[in-house]
């Protein structure tokens, strides 16, 4: 983001202390102004929901732990994530899936689902 690196694992590493959350991915997306902008996939624990366990509450607990240029601008709730045998998170899979990976998403800066 804005030429500041960013690893994913640490953003991820991050979202899963978070209570409620069960595994997450981080990935880079387009960004006009920035180049780059983080978002979050998240797959939340059974029992919990998107209510309780909110974009901001997610978001606000990120900050916590991570730097604020490395904090998510865009989450996404998703049931699970595409692995391969080994387990690894596809990444690929994930930034396929839609033409605007932004459309789904809550934006962190604006306030609002994309």
């Amino acid at each position: 983001r804005s030429g500041e690196n960013i690893a994913a694992r640490e953003v991820e590493a991050a979202l899963v202390t978070i209570e409620g959350v069960e595994d997450a991915a981080a990935v880079p997306v387009r960004d006009p102004a920035r180049g780059e902008e983080v978002k979050a996939y998240v797959v939340l624990k059974p029992g919990y929901s998107r209510d309780k366990v909110t974009p901001d509450l997610i978001l606000s607990e990120a900050a916590r732990t991570l730097a604020a240029f490395k904090v998510p601008r865009y989450l996404e709730y998703v049931e699970d994530l595409p692995r391969t045998p080994s387990e690894k998170i596809k990444k690929d899979v994930l930034k396929a899936l839609k033409p605007d990976p932004r459309v789904g998403s809550w934006d962190r800066v604006d306030k609002v689902w994309r």
